[in-house]
């Protein structure tokens, strides 16, 4: 759908809507426009947000206020002058964890293979006692991982054949691990200016200029979300962060319109210019005021029977501890710190860019032909300051980032009345630094084997997207059936995989495992340098549906649907020996890509009444039916595949008069059927959920 800033308009309108839902949450909305004078209209936006969540210590509050002003002395020239104020302040709410249900069977009973793993300790050595093994995996998820491949040819990371869970939370999956003192301020303020010009039927310019302050800070501790085999959850970590970021954006654009003969062409042209200057503030831990509580029973290995300092949050119990003020240790360095010491990360960053595009119609624009094209530049700036903002010594550095550009061009042809085809390609770079060629880590080999001219001649290229796309759109039975149909292919470009013929011919990895010569390699000796190669791959390709039908003025549907054919993950095979490597290969080889499902249908019907006693009402259903997906397929350590799921939503309307005013109400029932999904990111969808809302103009 096509979204477009609400605007001040010369004809009257004021709105008021308040809505209550689920979780004790509130919402007010005002929407005043109207003109000032023959040539000024205003328009005033207002916002208020308050409540809860599902989850857990979610409550969070938000203000926004958006004035407008829109001078237009004359038909052909006009300024939109745009302001916004949004105070958003809350707690934040951490994600769900994958399951360790299989890591905590072996645990609990080691199969006889995990056992005898023991036997290649040492020559004659007895295989693991059951004490033994719990040792050696109770806090090591990558060596129980590792057991199992040696002993099957599988890779069972953790959650593969499971699910998300909510781990040892009291309230279950609605639990946050950040706890009640997770705090978060997002103020943001905005002017924009945008002006148009007309200067005559065929010639138009646009000025648009924007500057926003942005104040964010976040403070949370992640407490141990995934618990070990032993009862222990050291996988505690915080996170303080303080941004102050200002950006000035500006744009200059003008469109040029021409008729002749039987085309009709239109060509714009802009120019734009953004500079956005980051001041970063990142706290760190002083756990000195950590206030001490008696250890838990349910943990082993627990250093004390009284918990003190780091150990208060790093061995946190929810069965058994409230939650720790993490305000108590939380230090931010321009609070604490003296001249000269790090306080902040500065950075400016500079981009400008140059854009155009074109339509050509022919012959009553039966045939359109489009195209654009863009190109940008980028600079960086980046410093170390102390509290006073003093550059640091030393600190300074500056990089500039590769010029970038797309471009698109398209084709749509009216086939007859209601009936179009369409086609399309596009294509579009990410800037990326770095190079082909690396010392190996692990390698025995001298720091200075790769030299930076030897990395400088071979620097990595641009991601690339490319996208292509052909289908038809359709307007039938007198505007009744409206949509399109088509077919989609997506391919990313220059993605960096081991270039494992170099790497084995390069003569500094003669005598390793990775050496193409068999006369000289050596599985024995670990490589020493690592050559990548750009290659096109992770190609997603399928076909997407949507359609509105109305067969009467009482019910309208609309559906959407898309369907992959191809998706998956491009691993390059590696060559030679390395074990881990090669398990990576074996394990990533067929997955799908992250996030990406399958089949994806949404589905809303509407049915409005227009006559009878229940005029005015409306009753809508929705459903969403989403296939089975993995978060993480490019992640070897990882093997949690979510399960397909189907929500049902529910809406009821009814219009009618108060006063001689016009007043609507709306009920939205999510998830009526109260379904567990989840639908992207590791978190679950929310359960059944209510709000009610009425509307009234004035």
């Amino acid at each position: 759908m096509n979204v477009v800033t609400k605007q001040p308009s010369f004809a009257r309108a004021q709105e008021f809507t308040l809505g209550v839902g689920s979780h004790q949450s509130y919402r007010g909305h005002l929407d005043l426009t109207g003109p000032l004078s023959r040539t000024l209209a205003y328009r005033l936006i207002a916002e208020y947000r308050d409540g809860n969540t599902w989850r857990d210590y979610s409550h969070s509050r938000t203000l926004f206020v958006n004035p407008q002003l829109l001078w237009r002395p004359t038909e052909k020239f006009s300024t939109r002058l745009d302001g916004y104020f949004r105070d958003a302040t809350g707690n934040l709410v951490s994600q769900n964890v994958s399951s360790t249900a299989n890591y905590q069977r072996a645990y609990d009973n080691p199969s006889p293979a995990l056992l005898n793993l023991g036997t290649l300790r040492y020559a004659g050595a007895p295989p693991f006692t059951v004490a033994e093994y719990r040792t050696r995996i109770g806090q090591a998820f990558g060596t129980w991982r590792q057991d199992v491949f040696d002993t099957t040819g599988q890779w069972v990371s953790l959650g593969m054949g499971e699910a998300l869970v909510a781990g040892n939370g009291p309230t279950g999956r609605a639990y946050n691990w950040f706890g009640p003192n997770a705090g978060f301020k997002e103020p943001v303020s905005l002017l924009e200016s945008d002006s148009t010009l007309a200067v005559t039927d065929w010639l138009q310019f646009r000025a648009i200029g924007r500057y926003m302050h942005t104040n964010l800070e976040h403070s949370y501790y992640s407490f141990g979300t995934r618990q070990y085999a032993d009862g222990n959850n050291p996988l505690d970590f915080g996170s303080g962060t303080r941004i102050r970021q200002t950006t000035l954006d500006g744009k200059f654009e003008g469109v040029v319109k021409g008729h002749l003969w039987r085309f009709d062409g239109t060509l714009l042209g802009g120019i734009q210019y953004n500079s956005a200057k980051n001041r970063i503030e990142d706290a760190f831990f002083d756990y000195s005021g950590a206030v001490p509580v008696a250890a838990s029973p349910n943990v082993g290995n627990n250093p004390a029977a009284i918990l003190t300092g780091q150990q208060v949050y790093h061995y946190f119990d929810p069965r058994v501890h409230p939650f720790p003020d993490t305000r108590l240790v939380t230090r931010w360095p321009s609070e604490v710190r003296g001249a000269g010491q790090l306080a902040y990360n500065y950075t400016k960053d500079i981009a400008r860019a140059s854009y155009a595009a074109a339509s050509l119609g022919a012959f009553n624009h039966r045939i359109t032909l489009t195209g654009g094209i863009r190109r940008a530049n980028a600079s960086t700036f980046a410093d170390q300051q102390d509290p006073r903002r003093v550059e640091l010594t030393g600190s300074a550095s500056s990089k500039s980032t590769p010029t970038t550009s797309s471009y698109m061009y398209g084709l749509s042809v009216r086939l007859r009345a209601g009936l179009s085809a369409y086609a399309s390609y596009n294509r579009g770079e990410t800037a990326r630094t770095g190079s082909l060629v690396s010392r190996v880590s692990f390698g025995i080999s001298p720091p200075d084997i790769v030299t930076p001219a030897e990395q400088a001649a071979n620097p990595v290229p641009n991601d690339i997207g490319e996208g292509k796309e052909v289908g038809l759109k359709f307007d039938l039975l007198e505007h009744n059936l409206t949509g399109s149909v088509g077919w989609f292919t997506l391919t990313r470009g220059n993605i960096l995989v081991a270039d494992t013929v170099k790497s084995g011919t390069d003569p500094r990895n003669a005598g390793t495992e990775v050496d193409s010569n068999p006369a000289t390699a050596n599985p024995g000796v670990r490589q020493r340098v690592a050559w990548l190669t750009p290659i096109d791959g992770n190609i997603t390709a399928g076909y997407e549906a949507d359609l509105v039908w109305t067969p009467a003025r009482s019910y309208s549907l609309v559906f959407g649907a898309t369907h992959l054919t191809k998706n998956a993950t491009t691993v390059s095979k590696p060559l030679g020996a390395d074990p881990t490597t090669n398990r990576d290969y074996l394990v990533l080889n067929g997955r799908p890509l992250d996030f990406a499902s399958n089949d994806m249908i949404r589905i809303y019907q509407r049915y409005a009444f227009l006559d009878g006693a229940l005029k005015g009402a409306s009753a809508g259903l929705g459903v969403r039916y989403q296939s089975s997906f993995w978060p993480q397929a490019s992640n070897s350590a990882w093997g949690v595949v979510f399960p397909a799921f189907t929500v049902v939503d529910l809406t009821f309307g009814y219009d009618t008069k108060v006063h001689g005013h016009k007043v609507s109400f709306t009920l939205s029932v999510n998830n009526v059927l109260d379904k567990v999904y989840i639908e992207g990111n590791r978190d679950y969808g929310p359960p059944r959920e209510f709000f009610l809302s009425t509307r009234v103009p004035f």
